[in-house]
């Protein structure tokens, strides 16, 4: 006798939620394994922007700590501060507020013209951005900071990362800190590649 459909559909719906369980989960175990999330969007056969924004909230809760995720007061919690004043100031349109969390050096490099024409180009690309909800930390090379990112040293230069969403496509943006939290550099790409410092 055939199965009703209503159970086959039940069926089947359970399946695909226990399945994605069991992918988020083995995503979580891969990223604690070390795994880079190009291994990750190899493995499963997708970008990698499409990998990290799809997991990322499970899977980088114990890689990469997201804003607010250090103590208060921390060296980690200034630079992410910081981070996300530079990037809401950029996608607000305030380059007079992002040179102001700059160094003096990035600020002679990256004059407000430059940023200015950095961003319309952004724009023409991927059209209106709303900033990056998550920010995750990284090393200078890319890698995660460790779990207790206090005992390898205090205050360092890490990359900020976070992932746009625009009307045409999600520009990826790169903030570098210095060790006391100043900006250094910024990088917006419509690409999903980690920037990795030095350029």
């Amino acid at each position: 006798m055939p199965r009703d459909p209503g159970e086959e559909l039940t069926a089947a719906l359970a399946a695909q939620a226990a399945a994605e369980r069991r992918l988020h989960h083995a995503v979580h175990r891969a990223r604690e394994a070390g795994w880079t999330w190009e291994q990750i969007a190899q493995t499963l056969g997708v970008s990698r922007q499409a990998a990290h924004r799809r997991f990322q909230a499970a899977a980088d809760a114990g890689a990469a700590p997201a804003a607010g995720a250090a103590g208060r007061g921390s060296w980690l919690e200034t630079a992410l501060q910081s981070a996300d004043r530079a990037v809401r100031a950029w996608f607000s349109g305030d380059l007079t507020a992002v040179h102001a969390l700059m160094t003096s050096t990035a600020r002679a490099a990256l004059p407000q013209t430059v940023l200015r024409q950095t961003m319309q180009e952004v724009q023409d690309l991927a059209g209106r951005c709303a900033p990056p909800v998550d920010l995750t930390v990284h090393e200078l090379n890319g890698a995660p900071l460790p779990a207790d990112p206090g005992a390898a040293g205090s205050r360092r230069a890490v990359v900020v990362r976070g992932v746009a969403e625009g009307e045409q496509a999600d520009p990826v943006v790169h903030v570098l800190l210095g060790p006391r939290g100043r900006v250094s550099g910024v990088s917006i790409r419509l690409t999903d590649s980690l920037e990795v410092w030095p350029l």
